[in-house]
């Protein structure tokens, strides 16, 4: 703008006494009138996206602001998860649909089993659904019992109501909250079901007949029990516990990890905290699942982080490698939940 105003400026003094503008002048119009119909275009407004699909956004976003806040969360989600299917799908050529490697590096022949004698529900926050350095999927590649919830989902979370309806007593979720103790105090002390007004607001909440039966305190300990594991982010894993209800124990380590965690695919936002497979692992050995579990589960997780490294062509710390170059903050994220 300034350049063509300095154009015009220069018209008028190279325009002669009689009115006629010399050669040097009429380039300079010319030049002025280009520019002048080059700003014009640059100053026509863009679009990102084709009128169509800006109007059917905002009629999207008019259609969730007229819908309870719950209904909205719902809908929300729907469409991040449709939106990532479609990703997903145009890409299935290039990405295995099992593990969420790349094909290349796909490690789903390669995944030793985890057997285990309590029963492990991974409950996923939608936004870590397919996402590669995701540690909770080494549980549903490797142990046939695991189920995998994702937030959100109205079957997937009509699953998990079915479980709590069906063995409220014998679920657990892993999470070291304010409230939380550690397994063997839970053993101890057996559930909240000698208290008869808990046990009845249990019976309310879940929409039990009244003479439904729970089980005793001093069978507890030969039950199986079902794990709530949380995945995602810390805030994710937080907003996962609030759709839990809240007579659902919460679970903490009693032996907290003295080393650092082995993976470097996410970034650690305080110490002491670990991947998700880390914590299971750890709590594998503190819920007396065999060693041949744990030793897999690590064995997993480790041969992730390697395929992961391949596939972002990154290295890090992982125990056992032969090179242990730091990562570089800019490749770093936040990490999974854990502890």
């Amino acid at each position: 703008m300034l350049l063509h105003r300095c154009l015009l400026a220069s018209l008028t003094k190279y325009t002669n006494k009689n009115g006629t503008k010399s050669h040097n002048t009429r380039f300079l119009v010319s030049l002025s009138v280009s520019m002048a119909e080059s700003q014009q275009q640059t100053e026509q407004p863009t679009h990102t996206k084709p009128l169509s699909a800006q109007r059917r956004d905002a009629e999207f976003v008019r259609a969730l602001q007229a819908l309870p806040i719950e209904e909205r969360n719902k809908a929300n989600i729907k469409s991040y998860l449709e939106d990532k299917r479609k990703k997903v799908e145009a890409k299935k050529d290039v990405y295995c649909a099992g593990c969420w490697l790349s094909k290349r590096e796909c490690m789903c022949n390669d995944i030793k089993p985890v057997p285990s004698f309590h029963r492990y529900i991974v409950y996923i926050h939608h936004k870590e659904w397919f996402r590669g350095t995701n540690t909770g999927i080494l549980m549903k590649l490797g142990n046939p019992i695991t189920e995998f919830i994702t937030s959100g989902v109205e079957e997937d979370e009509a699953r998990l109501a079915e479980i709590l309806k069906a063995e409220p007593n014998n679920t657990i979720v892993m999470f070291p909250s304010a409230d939380s103790v550690v397994f063997t105090d839970f053993l101890a002390r057996g559930t909240a079901s000698d208290d008869v007004e808990d046990l009845q607001k249990k019976i309310s909440t879940l929409g039990l007949d009244p003479g439904h039966s729970l089980s005793q305190p001093s069978a507890q300990k030969q039950k199986r029990m079902n794990v709530i594991v949380l995945e995602g982010t810390w805030n994710q894993a937080r907003t996962l516990l609030k759709q839990l209800p809240t007579w659902v124990p919460r679970i903490k380590l009693e032996e907290l990890p003295d080393s650092k965690s082995i993976s470097h695919m996410r970034k650690q936002t305080m110490e002491g905290r670990v991947t998700t497979a880390e914590a299971i692992a750890y709590f594998f050995k503190e819920l007396g699942e065999s060693e041949e579990a744990q030793e897999a589960l690590w064995y997993n997780l480790k041969l992730r982080i390697s395929r992961m490294d391949a596939q972002t062509n990154r290295e890090g710390p992982v125990k056992g490698a032969a090179t242990k170059k730091k990562t570089p903050k800019a490749e770093q994220s936040s990490h999974d939940s854990s502890l």
